[in-house]
């Protein structure tokens, strides 16, 4: 059994393992939708752009806004491809540096164009109006894409919004 502090290698995870893929198909979960705007240690939120580049010291204001009061409603927190696709089109490979300083390969599971994405964000509290939240999706499509390698592969453009 592997102990606290074991450095033995991990097993990779095989391209089933990183699509996330059910009886129904390929689904992107609600979590990673609402992500897109507040970001993590690796890539800025959308809020935070819109917020620091766009309009004028707001970011801060605008990423707390999007951690409290935005959120994806989905079918079991799951939102599907249009065009229904039971799996990936393609596989991306590329090669990084690993923590040894070595070189290693990963792969990644790639949904070609056309796709598109029908989902519900709910906004708790009315002090940002819904344009600004189009506004940041917009940006996030742009400037943060969806999925592991999303500013490569997951831009995409926002084609229809409704408020209500």
């Amino acid at each position: 059994p592997a102990k606290p502090g074991d450095t033995r290698k991990k097993k990779k995870q095989t391209l089933e393992q990183k699509l996330w893929v059910d009886g129904k198909g390929v689904y992107i979960p609600t979590d990673n939708l609402r992500m897109i705007l507040i970001g993590n240690k690796h890539r800025t939120g959308a809020a935070k752009i819109y917020g620091s580049e766009y309009e004028s010291k707001k970011g801060k204001r605008y990423l707390d806004f999007a951690k409290a009061c935005i959120w994806v409603v989905g079918d079991n927190g799951k939102v599907y491809f249009e065009k229904a696709r039971k799996t990936w089109d393609d596989v991306d490979v590329r090669s990084f540096i690993n923590a040894t300083g070595g070189r290693d390969t990963t792969e990644r599971p790639v949904l070609n164009t056309p796709w598109s994405l029908n989902f519900k964000v709910q906004v708790t509290d009315d002090s940002v109006p819904s344009d600004i939240v189009k506004e940041f999706y917009k940006v996030g499509g742009m400037r943060c894409g969806l999925g592991v390698y999303g500013p490569t592969f997951g831009r995409f453009i926002i084609k229809e919004w409704k408020a209500s």
